[in-house]
């Protein structure tokens, strides 16, 4: 009985392990087509989506996993799914190549799905956002106060410059409980 369950098993996992070969394929073919036809995307869009019967979303995320893997240049028994994840964290968080391979090695090694390797990902890099978006903010008082100095040599018309001094304090407040917030 143990053999029968190891041979159906097997066969499964053959036929999962040709449709992932197959959607990497796939992945490429769309990379390709999008590179040879940029001027028409909407068009291939379109007509991928109709073709394959997919969403424009998932059009994107094989081309973007296709992108990822070929700049990376790596081998990955990865899913399709990791890369267009992984592509669309690069983005949204300022990844390196190099950072993109480092989550690579650790999502294969923990074997570990999309949606944690995601998670990991943004809970890595939502605290260096968080900071950023201090500094950011912070600096956006600085430059104020210093448009507030500068009014004054610019002879601004007394109008704009009340507005202007009226700005102040309500920012100066607002990034006093932003640094309470941020901490």
């Amino acid at each position: 009985m143990a053999d029968e369950l190891q041979a159906v098993v097997e066969s499964v996992g053959l036929l999962a392990d040709k449709a992932e070969a197959s959607r990497w394929e796939l992945a490429s073919a769309v990379a390709a087509a999008y590179e040879e036809l940029p001027a028409y995307a909407r068009g291939l869009t379109a007509g991928l989506c109709l073709r394959l019967r997919r969403s424009t979303d998932q059009v994107y995320n094989l081309r973007d996993a296709a992108n990822l893997r070929e700049r990376l240049r790596v081998e990955s028994a990865l899913s399709v799914s990791h890369f267009a994840t992984l592509s669309h964290l690069a983005d949204r968080y300022n990844l390196t190549d190099s950072d993109c391979k480092d989550w690579l090695v650790w999502a294969e090694e923990t074997d570990t799905s999309v949606r944690k390797m995601s998670a990991e990902i943004g809970v890595k890099h939502t605290e260096d956002q968080r900071k950023a978006y201090m500094r950011r903010a912070v600096r956006v008082g600085k430059d104020v106060q210093i448009l507030w100095v500068d009014a004054e040599s610019l002879q601004m018309p007394e109008e704009l410059r009340a507005k202007t001094r009226a700005v102040l304090p309500a920012l100066r407040e607002w990034i006093g409980e932003l640094e309470k917030w941020g901490g």
